[in-house]
């Protein structure tokens, strides 16, 4: 009896506990609406995972399509992680240009953690990687000293060219025998023998099979196209943190650790390759007149640049320059192969500056008014990092109108903004050169940021004016050397590949080359 006595008190005291956790839960959907008003808009997250179904494969593209629909900048949640997304050109310029200050840094704490633990193990030395402080500005400063002073620049010249030439001459040794040009593979091995010379003066490439080199070439791109996916591939513990006890249970610590670790070793064997060759050189007193790895190997002597930071920076210049080098070729010549009349407009010009008295030579390229804008209209339809490496802000600040969290990852979609029909007409989505014969743009980007191939700011590209000059002079020495035909059966798309930082075409290009009488001014 007194238990039928006491129902009605316990189920008040029922009703009673229910009404303190629904209006718990209600006063907290209101406050967390609250923040989010302030926040960009986005798409609702789902519990634990966020926004990450909405992402797909191709997440450049989905931002356009959320665009659409949120405005040209929102808010996604990859777990746990906050990610804003800015789609247009004012917008970027402020996240990279009037408040680069705060968003200068990498998102080490979230989304990017496991990443960053391979790629900047010392935690703030890294120049693309990493939160900015003055390691990272000093290791900038030196990168920045030994990629763009134009007495560097120079100084490379005759290395592009012997590349160049080098490549010409294997092409044409499998014209000759009538075997189809594998392209990728070739610009792939030439890419990264222009980013060693770069560096190092020397090449240090060879075959996997010799075994006399300190880097094979086919290793490299095998892992470096590894390491292009791990760079978006984000590891489930860094996002939703309750995982981060299961420890390595996704297998993504060791899918960088057999990524990593081979480039240090090939870093170490370059270094060791300069302390048996080049002793005489710790005697030189301008760092100019030194390689790229000779001065990190110097200040690490001296303790003002980490020992770790060594083989860091070593192994970034090499994977960067030669990833978006090889990728901008590949699709500037199958666009070409794509529209015959801009390939064979290209060719005339060409011809009506070297003919058959002279190979293209890198000094006179500036003159050529189609390469040059064929060379930016690839980089702007088809840039080769469409999203780079997110941004991040350690304070809060406002974009647009909205908050801007403090412990936010920002992406500027480049994708998105240099094919915006507002500001690059309604064409935007077309390849088409002869728009930049009337609008005056330096291939290295704009002040109002509508096209930035290298990005912009403090993170933007170290190596672009190389990069620039070796594009040009291999697409030229291309052209000029050779016909080019689609081979039946290997179709020319413009369909992007899924996964990593890097968008290649879905195919490799594969063509035949014809040899034209020009061919022999590169022997």
């Amino acid at each position: 009896m007194e238990d039928l006595e006491s129902y009605p008190v316990l189920l008040k005291a029922s009703a009673v506990a229910v009404l303190c956790i629904t209006l718990t839960a209600f006063l907290y959907g209101v406050t967390m609406n609250a923040k989010r008003r302030k926040l960009p808009p986005g798409p609702f997250p789902w519990p634990i995972i966020g926004n990450i179904p909405s992402v797909g494969t191709h997440p450049h593209q989905t931002y356009v399509d959320l665009a659409k629909k949120y405005g040209d900048i929102f808010t996604l949640y990859i777990g746990s992680a906050r990610l804003v997304v800015v789609t247009n050109a004012a917008l970027a310029k402020e996240v990279l240009l009037v408040q680069d200050a705060k968003f200068a840094h990498r998102p080490i704490y979230d989304l990017m953690y496991t990443c960053i633990k391979y790629l900047n193990p010392d935690g703030d030395s890294s120049f693309s990687c990493g939160l900015w402080g003055p390691k990272a500005r000093e290791m900038r400063q030196i990168c920045d000293r030994h990629f763009m002073l134009p007495r560097r620049v120079e100084a490379t010249r005759s290395s592009r060219m012997e590349e160049v030439w080098r490549t010409v001459g294997l092409i044409e040794k499998q014209a000759q025998a009538g075997k189809p040009i594998d392209l990728r593979h070739q610009l792939e091995e030439l890419a990264l023998r222009l980013s060693c010379r770069s560096a190092f003066n020397k090449a240090f490439v060879g075959s996997e099979k010799s075994g006399d080199s300190t880097l094979s070439s086919d290793v490299f791109w095998r892992l470096g196209r590894e390491h292009s996916k791990l760079l978006v591939e984000q590891n489930p513990s860094d996002v939703i943190p309750f995982l981060k006890p299961l420890g390595d249970v996704f297998g993504v610590n060791k899918k960088w650790q057999d990524v990593y670790f081979p480039f240090l070793e090939s870093s170490s064997r370059l270094q060791d390759w300069y302390r048996k060759n080049a002793p005489n050189n710790a005697d030189v007193e301008d760092e100019l007149d030194l390689d790229y790895l000779e001065v990190l190997m110097r200040k690490a002597k001296e303790g003002s640049v980490p020992e770790s930071a060594v083989n860091e920076q070593n192994v970034e210049v090499m994977i960067a320059g030669a990833d978006t080098n090889a990728v901008t070729l590949e699709w500037s010549l199958l666009e070409l192969l794509r529209h015959p009349d801009m390939m064979q407009k290209l060719r005339a010009e060409i011809d009506g500056k070297f003919g058959d008295s002279s190979p293209v030579e890198e000094e006179s390229l500036v003159e050529l008014s189609y390469l040059q804008s064929v060379v930016k209209e690839t980089l702007r339809l088809h840039h080769p990092a469409p999203l780079s490496i997110p941004h991040y802000n350690t304070e809060d600040t406002m974009i647009g109108g909205y908050l801007i969290p403090a412990g936010t990852s920002i992406i500027t979609d480049l994708y998105a903004i240099q094919r915006n029909p507002a500001d690059w007409g309604e064409d935007a989505l077309e390849f088409n050169p002869d728009r930049f014969l009337t609008k005056d743009v330096n291939v290295l980007g704009s002040s109002d940021l509508q096209y930035l191939p290298f990005s912009a700011g403090r993170r933007i590209c170290p190596g672009r004016q190389i990069a620039v000059r070796g594009i040009a002079l291999t697409l030229a020495a291309l052209v000029h050397a050779f016909d080019w035909e689609a081979i039946p059966g290997h179709e020319l798309s413009i369909v992007e590949a899924a996964g990593g930082l890097n968008c290649r075409p879905i195919n490799a290009l594969t063509l035949r080359a014809l040899s034209r009488p020009h061919v022999s001014l590169y022997h």
